[in-house]
């Protein structure tokens, strides 16, 4: 019972860290965080890329946008308006829907309840995916996605099914365009 109130911690500790002055830090939007906010405020509103291209599987602005990032967050900035609070909610979610899957898999892998809470707690403080996760860029879904991914196939070996981790390492291919690089040898 104690290690249930101790992941509930971590998880209220990551989610304070991330949503603690959202909007103002990082100060202001990169122009890879404008044009996912922006392209999926379109696919919403319009069911079109910038571009006018309906339901795409790229959204090309500036560069090339994954389209996972985009089609999960447009309910998002569709709903709650174009801002950068409710642009950056989906990558803040995962990020912290990480933490969980971290102490999961880790639990999953050594059997070790103290190793996977003390993962989850190193991810949930670490500066790096503070601050990944606090901005809507692409890795936050990948990460997600191969984690998920990763856990499902590591259980399935144990229970003789790994099928169901193809759904997460699909979207994870589709999220971030490094990922389709490396993932057929991961």
């Amino acid at each position: 019972m104690k290690i249930r109130y101790l992941l509930l911690g971590i998880i209220i500790l990551a989610s304070v860290l991330r949503f603690i002055n959202l909007g103002q830090v990082p100060y202001g939007l990169s122009n890879d965080e404008s044009s996912y906010i922006y392209s999926a405020y379109s696919l919403w509103k319009t069911g079109e890329g910038i571009d006018g291209t309906f339901l795409p599987l790229s959204f090309n602005t500036d560069s090339s946008n994954s389209p996972v990032p985009v089609y999960l967050s447009a309910p998002f900035v569709g709903l709650l308006g174009v801002s950068a609070e409710a642009g950056r909610l989906p990558y803040i979610l995962l990020g912290i829907g990480s933490i969980y899957l971290v102490y999961l898999l880790v639990k999953l892998l050594f059997d070790n309840e103290v190793i996977a809470l003390l993962s989850a707690a190193v991810l949930s403080i670490s500066p790096w995916h503070l601050h990944v996760t606090r901005t809507a860029y692409d890795t936050v879904f990948a990460m997600f996605f191969l984690l998920f991914g990763t856990y499902l196939f590591v259980r399935g070996l144990k229970k003789g099914s790994i099928l169901w981790s193809l759904i997460p390492f699909f979207l994870a291919f589709y999220s971030y365009h490094a990922t389709s690089l490396f993932l057929f040898f991961f």
